[in-house]
């Protein structure tokens, strides 16, 4: 017979959303260890589907402000580095990219890794 749930998985669903996808901070919000959080993650599939979006929504909100700087930034620095940030994260398709990939056969043999120095400091 398996144990009686202290909580029912749409509270720990709720928790994470009001936590932003923090597990830490869903525990505190519900009063108990973040390892009962991350179980309910790892059992409930409401709970792992509140957890991922959560964390999608975070992403978008931290890629909306990346966008603003890299538009309305008054540092020319600033909207270059945030345009570079995202390329080197999102544009890996398109050849952008800090980090190659050297692969044979789809065995990854190593790993580059391309330094671009920064505009405002002399190499």
């Amino acid at each position: 017979m398996g144990r009686a749930e202290k909580y029912k998985p749409k509270q720990v669903a709720a928790a994470l959303e009001a936590a932003g996808g923090l597990i830490n901070l869903a525990a505190e919000k519900l009063g108990c260890d973040w390892h009962t959080v991350k179980r309910y993650i790892d059992e409930y599939e409401d709970v792992a589907a509140a957890y991922d979006a959560a964390n999608e929504l975070q992403l978008d909100l931290s890629e909306g402000m990346l966008f603003r700087l890299r538009d309305e930034a008054e540092s020319e620095t600033v909207r270059i580095r945030a345009a570079e940030f995202h390329l080197n994260k999102k544009g890996r398709r398109r050849g952008y990219g800090d980090r190659t990939d050297l692969t044979s056969g789809g065995e990854k043999l190593e790993t580059f890794i391309v330094t671009i120095p920064h505009p405002d400091k002399p190499d």
